[in-house]
């Protein structure tokens, strides 16, 4: 007699109790195994801040302004990004992790030969993102709790010294740049003032007609913004790239002011242009004192960048493994397993003894 090779519900009972040594047998030992395995597995432990987003300054040039599109080895800041943003690249920049790395002895923590390979493991258990409220939140995870959270603190307070660091340098920058304009502009105004003097002296001229004077006074405003905005930019591509948003405002402005300028009347070569002139070195001199206490101010502001609204703390309970899910993965995989491999067998039996 022929039995069909494909069983019906009470069949497979049946082979399911003929097997049920072998099953009780497999899955008691796997998810015993899972058992050891959870139990042996490292504890790793999550520590978290909050950082509140930056915001902008109102005065002068802010933090997240300031970082955009700045050209610094081992930091990639992303031209085109919320100030969040910016501060998110920090926090997993090359340079900042290196600095962890070495202050924590991560390698040898992590066991790893080169500075390159801690780096690279220390970014799987480093997490900075923006969450749904707009914070920048700030994680890393460790087998010491308590290490977990001095190292999430660190980075918070390497991010401060960095946004530090880099205001002052601009600051510095800035302020040697227009001490040098400063001095080259006074050159020009002793000049200027030396010509207009020669030559109301040789015409007899010392008074302007009126419409005269206003043309003039309206050109040297033109000139001298013009004049300031070639500074600014020039001082803006030495320290950060072509692709920069304040650059690109500052090439913008200036693009505006040349279609003003050339709509200007001429005033010719004489009085009025010798007094538009200096009025257009006056203008660029107050321009610049203004501009260089500012600097002053930028380069000695020695105040907090990164506002935090929950500091790390050791967590109280480990972020993984969670050994329940292994046990419960260990025991529905070895159940499967098992009952796929005695269907496996029964089959081909009944199959052969079909045949």
């Amino acid at each position: 007699m022929q039995h069909d090779p494909v069983w019906d519900i009470r069949e497979l009972g049946a082979v399911l109790w003929r097997w049920r040594r072998f099953l009780l047998r497999s899955v008691g030992i796997v998810t015993a195994a899972s058992v050891v395995l959870a139990l042996l597995l490292p504890s790793w432990y999550r520590a978290s801040s909050a950082l509140l987003p930056p915001q902008e300054e109102m005065a002068g040039f802010s933090v997240s302004t300031m970082l955009r599109g700045l050209t610094i080895p081992g930091v990639k800041i992303p031209t085109q990004a919320s100030p969040g943003e910016v501060f998110v690249a920090i926090l997993i920049s090359r340079t900042l992790l290196t600095e962890l790395v070495q202050e924590f002895d991560l390698r040898r923590i992590y066991k790893k030969k080169s500075v390159e390979e801690t780096v690279n493991e220390l970014r799987r258990h480093v997490s900075a993102q923006i969450s749904e409220d707009g914070l920048v939140v700030v994680s890393v995870e460790d087998r010491d709790r308590d290490r977990a959270a001095r190292m999430t603190n660190r980075m918070i307070e390497l991010l401060d010294r960095f946004n530090r660091q880099t205001r002052s340098s601009r600051g510095k920058r800035a302020r040697l740049f227009i001490e040098r304009r400063l001095e080259d502009t006074k050159r020009d105004l002793a000049v200027a003032e030396d010509s207009l003097r020669r030559y109301q002296e040789k015409h007899k001229s010392l008074l302007l007609p009126s419409e005269d004077a206003g043309a003039a006074t309206l050109a040297a405003k033109l000139l001298a913004e013009r004049i300031d905005l070639e500074m600014r930019a020039g001082l803006a591509s030495s320290i950060a790239s072509e692709s920069s948003p304040e650059l690109q405002r500052l090439r913008q402005r200036q693009l505006e002011l040349d279609r003003q300028i050339q709509r200007l009347p001429d005033l010719g070569m004489g009085t009025a242009r010798l007094y538009r002139d200096v009025k257009v070195q006056e203008q660029v001199f107050a321009l610049l004192m203004a501009q260089l206490e500012e600097s002053k101010i930028e380069e000695a502001k020695d105040i907090a960048t990164v506002e935090i609204l929950d500091r790390a703390i050791p967590p109280e309970r480990k972020a993984r493994p969670r050994r329940s899910v292994v046990v419960m993965l260990g025991f529905a995989g070895s159940l499967m397993l098992g009952l796929g491999y005695v269907l496996a067998v029964e089959y081909l039996r009944r199959v052969q003894r079909a045949a």
